[in-house]
């Protein structure tokens, strides 16, 4: 039973990814300029990884990134009327 869900998961992944090919790559229904093809993003992802940009590697602005959010919610361990009324209102029901 495992095995399916994994087999229909990794089909569909497949499946997708053919389609993206096909609609960028071969029947050219969408330009690079709004979906890159899949050789392009692979392509950037090596760059990120292996090369780096902005003067590191992507593993290391993940890095910092999540150093930042730790930061940033130690600093607010303190319950803060304005920060949780800002939250509140960004993120509440719209009526």
């Amino acid at each position: 039973m495992r095995w399916r869900r994994v087999l229909i998961g990794l089909a569909t992944l497949l499946v997708l990814t053919l389609i993206w090919y096909l609609a960028t790559d071969v029947l050219d229904l969408v330009s690079p300029g709004r979906f890159p093809a899949p050789e392009d993003v692979s392509a950037s992802a090596r760059q990120l990884t292996l090369v780096g940009y902005a003067n590191g590697l992507l593993q290391d602005h993940v890095l910092h990134s999540l150093k930042l959010c730790c930061w940033a919610s130690r600093s607010r361990s303190e319950p803060d009327y304005h920060s949780a009324f800002s939250w509140g209102g960004a993120a509440g029901p719209r009526r």
